[in-house]
This record gives C-alpha cells, structure tokens and sequence, in this order.
C-alpha cells in the first residue's frame, strides 16, 4: 500500500494500490470478419493498467475481411504501451493442424486482431484464417489508454465495533478530600472481542479508538473523568471538563468526557475520577433510583465507552 486517507466517511479508507482488480463483467462484443459468429463466453476485468479479455466464439462463416473482435465500451489499447502491433496471446484452436494461431494488438485500435504461421504479426482476414463451425478460445491481457496500475479507489467499509465497560452498584461510594480515585469497571456489554476487563482496568489491543467516559458525581466539589494509561504510566488528555456540584447541591450528575487514542501494541487503561470534597455518597448515591415508580435497579455509576475505528 503506497499510501492510504480518510475518505468523508471516517471508518472507510481510500487506498493507492499498486494493482485494481475488478470483478468479472460479461459484455457482447462486436466483430469484423467473422459472419454472425456464435459468442460463447466474452468476459473481461481491470487488472491495473490493463484489460484481461478472455473470449470463447464458434464460426459460421468467414469474410475476406481482417479478422476483428471489439473491446467492450469503446476501450483503446494504449499506443504509448504498445507502440507497434504486437502479438498478445496464442489461440486454443479445435482444428488439428500445424499453424500456431495468435491474437494480435495495436496502440491506438478498439479492437483485437488475428494472425497465424508465418505472417505472424500481421492481422490478417477470417476467411483466410478459419473455416466454418471452428471453435476459438483465448485470454488477452491488454494495455488500456488512460488506465494506471497506481489507482486509488475504495477500499471496504470498515464496519465500527463498540464495547462498554461499566460499574453498577446498590450502595453508596464515596469520594475523597482532593485526590484521584481509580473507577470500578466490572461489566462488559457490546463487542466484547475487541476489550478484556481485570480488575477494573481495560485492555485494548493495537488501533485507533474513540472512548467516550463518565463517572457519577454527587456534592463531592469540583470533579473530572480522566483515562489512564497503565502501560504507559500517563494521562491520555489532562484537558479537562470540571463539573462543580456543591455539598448542599442535591444533584446527581454523570460527569463525562472523551478522548481519542492511536495505540500500536496492547495497552491497559484505567477509568480515573478527580473529586475535592469528600463525601461518603460523592461517586454514586444509592437513593438515585429508590423511588417507587423507577423501573432502574441499580446506579451505573461508571462507564467508558470504547469504539474501534480502524
């Protein structure tokens, strides 16, 4: 791979690829010499710079006129390629004879011709080189004008995956005076294949990810999420959203954040919540979801959200 971008859609890359091969596509071809000849197969793909063309036809009659078969959509053969007529491919021939029949191509022709023994490289007329009901089989693989093998084109969307780490609890936790505490994470929901989860701590492997976090807070001061690094021994973003909720404040808030993290081996995080009061409900209050008509049976009190982008 030469190199590769984001196209508009983030999850799909758009590649310079030294070779483009496309699928199959059957055409009708059109032909000179040849009297309404029966067109058993006629296929061709893009394989970089060129047309591979591959031809099976029956004769019914032959004219005294140069033996051609068309390119499809109007396709020429690149004359920078081919500068002079040159054979292309030998011809699997029913008739049991001594000549070696070839096909031949021409910079700057939309089309194929054909040759056989000693005029080799000279296209030459059906009626000279078949007879009637002669069956003709060949694979071509020709230059096109205007075609690269450097092409860039689509590669396949990238479908994202997405896990979700989280804590629920039913009783109360408690914040500290001014410090960092490390977020309980013991649950695992999504695509799981993509995350594993010890001991409240998070393993991702190599990746571009984009985690989104939350962390409950209630009258526990000011207060912010933070992810860290484990492997590494560092905070991925210290930038922060601060939250204040003041301790005659009866508000519980999810306070929330994200970052986004390009990793080339396997990593471990930590969810982190930074609380300056200390509270004995300041990371999760169990009266949040007592009341009688909440259909909730327990407090999520932290979360990351983790999804694979590439």
């Amino acid at each position: 791979m030469a190199n590769s971008i984001l196209s508009n859609n983030p999850t799909q890359l758009l590649t310079k690829a030294k070779v483009n091969v496309t699928d199959w596509t059957s055409y009708v071809p059109t032909t000179q010499g040849f009297v309404s000849p029966i067109i058993n197969e006629a296929r061709w793909r893009r394989v970089g710079d060129s047309m591979e063309l591959k031809i099976n036809l029956t004769t019914l009659a032959n004219a005294a006129a140069e033996a051609q078969v068309s390119l499809p959509n109007g396709l020429v053969i690149d004359s920078n390629k081919v500068a002079t007529t040159q054979a292309a491919s030998f011809i699997i021939h029913d008739i049991n004879n001594t000549n070696n029949y070839n096909t031949l191509i021409t910079g700057g022709d939309s089309f194929i011709n054909f040759s056989s023994g000693a005029a080799a490289f000279t296209p030459q007329n059906a009626a000279t080189l078949f007879s009637a009901n002669d069956v003709l089989d060949f694979t071509v693989l020709i230059p096109i004008q205007g075609w690269s093998s450097e092409a860039e084109f689509l590669a396949p969307l990238v479908q994202p995956k997405t896990a979700i780490v989280y804590e629920t609890s039913t009783v109360s936790i408690p914040s500290l005076t001014n410090s960092i505490q490390t977020r309980e994470l013991n649950n695992v929901s999504g695509d799981s294949d993509i995350v594993s989860l010890n001991g409240n701590q998070f393993t991702l492997s190599a990746g571009k990810y984009r985690l989104d976090y939350y962390g409950l807070g209630y009258q526990c001061g000011y207060s912010a999420v933070f992810i860290f690094d484990v492997t590494n021994n560092q905070y991925v973003s210290t930038e922060k959203f601060h939250v204040y909720l003041g301790p005659a404040t009866d508000t519980q808030v999810a306070i929330s954040d994200y970052d986004f993290i390009d990793i080339s081996s396997d990593t471990v995080f930590e969810l982190r919540q930074y609380t300056n009061l200390g509270v004995g409900s300041g990371l999760g209050n169990a009266g949040a979801f007592s009341s009688t008509n909440n259909p909730a049976t327990t407090n999520r009190n932290s979360q990351v959200k983790i999804t694979k982008l590439l």
